[in-house]
């Protein structure tokens, strides 16, 4: 599910990982465009030093402030973890987004429990509201051990 800023949210084959990927649009309207989902996770076991990594796709970086992933409890109580665009975001191609899940860039509310996650979104900010893009897509978002990494 997305918010007003996100449209033809579909299913597509351009994928790196498994059978397929999820893309949308930003339509314009605002500065953000999100893809959430409600989940079912317990992740207490994993620790600081391990990696949440996510694969996100762009048909252009113009304009692109930077992408965000969401773990929370909820819709009002999550961390993110923030990459500007010059972290290394590449158009026309998968780029994979990694981050410590001790390092989040901000918590808001009361953070996350990692026993009981249950939202997750990607979030793709740009520099004005009236910017539009076609073909962002979300291929793959996973936990990586610090071990090996």
């Amino acid at each position: 599910m997305g918010n007003a800023q996100t449209d033809n949210l579909e299913v597509n084959t351009n994928h790196i990982l498994g059978v397929s990927a999820l893309e949308f649009d930003k339509v314009a309207g605002g500065i953000t465009t999100i893809v959430r989902r409600t989940v079912a996770f317990d992740l207490h076991l994993w620790r600081p030093q391990d990696y949440v990594v996510w694969s996100l796709y762009v048909s252009s970086v113009t304009n692109i402030v930077s992408t965000s992933f969401v773990l929370g409890t909820d819709a009002s109580n999550y961390n993110y973890w923030q990459f500007l665009e010059a972290d290394g975001i590449t158009a026309g191609r998968f780029t994979l987004a990694k981050a410590r899940l001790g390092e989040a860039f901000v918590s808001v509310g009361n953070g996350w429990n990692p026993r009981d996650v249950n939202y997750m979104s990607v979030i793709v900010q740009f520099d004005g509201s009236a910017i539009t893009l076609v073909d962002i897509a979300v291929d793959q978002i996973h936990l990586v051990s610090a071990w090996s990494a």
